[in-house]
């Protein structure tokens, strides 16, 4: 048995089928467990991403389960395209996005949308995909000309600036990180989605994209079948008009 836990007790640390030996894997020191170093290093692959999933059970409650994730300090890359088109090229290189800040350089103030905090809406405003961090296209539209300066916070702890320049419709984005000597490498924008072994979010946006083309095709099926039913009601329409007719003829 190991150390009480918030009144429960652990029982019980399994990686898989195996249970970590206590004092050799892993220890409890008052309520800080510690994964030993050996047993981590036994089961790190070098892969980005999670490597593995402890299981811990307790006498009582649910099971707490704990990421053993090997990770790199994240890279985002220059970028210059179009309002619709603009993206940042970025290898994540295991480690997830948690956050955006957004501040014009200049007056300090937050940029829009809800001008009253400078961190902005996941999913809505921005979102991690394969090889990228998409900036919605009606976020880059709505901001004003000059100067933005974005803070990209990550789980692994980073915080990494980039810099967009708007002039129009025209965006061109500058990493704090990036060789400015080089030319932006726009063929990016020619790059298909695809697996990122560097992307800790791959799967997971593989799953969005299969659920968009998911959605697209449903959305054609939909179409296709609702032209068969006006179809079908049209033929029992035009059926039932030259019934009446043919009735009324006869009357």
């Amino acid at each position: 048995m190991w150390s009480s836990t918030n009144g429960n007790t652990l029982t019980d640390i399994k990686n898989g089928d195996r249970s970590l030996e206590k004092d050799k894997d892993s220890c409890i020191n008052g309520n800080i467990l510690t994964v030993k170093s050996d047993f981590l290093k036994s089961i790190i692959t070098n892969r980005f991403g999670v490597n593995a999933t402890l299981i811990c059970k307790f006498s009582a409650g649910a099971d707490w389960k704990i990421d053993i994730i090997y990770y790199d300090t994240p890279s985002l890359n220059d970028m210059e395209a179009t309002e619709e088109d603009f993206f940042i090229p970025t290898a994540f290189n295991g480690t997830q996005l948690k956050a955006m800040e957004s501040i014009y350089k200049k007056s300090k103030k937050n940029t829009g949308p809800n001008e009253w905090t400078s961190f902005k809406e996941y999913n809505l405003v921005f979102k991690p995909a394969n090889y990228k961090i998409i900036l919605a296209p009606d976020f880059l539209k709505q901001l004003e000309d000059g100067e933005i300066l974005l803070k990209f916070y990550f789980w692994s702890g980073e915080v990494i600036e980039y810099t967009i320049i708007k002039n129009g419709a025209q965006i061109k984005g500058i990493s704090s990180q990036a060789d400015h000597d080089k030319e932006p490498d726009n063929t990016y924008l020619d790059e298909p989605d695809g697996d990122n072994k560097n992307q800790a979010y791959g799967e997971n946006v593989q799953g969005e994209d299969n659920v968009e083309s998911y959605q697209s095709e449903s959305i054609d099926a939909i179409g296709s079948m609702n032209k068969i039913l006006l179809g079908i009601v049209a033929v029992i329409l035009i059926y039932f008009i030259a019934y009446r007719f043919i009735r009324t003829k006869q009357l």
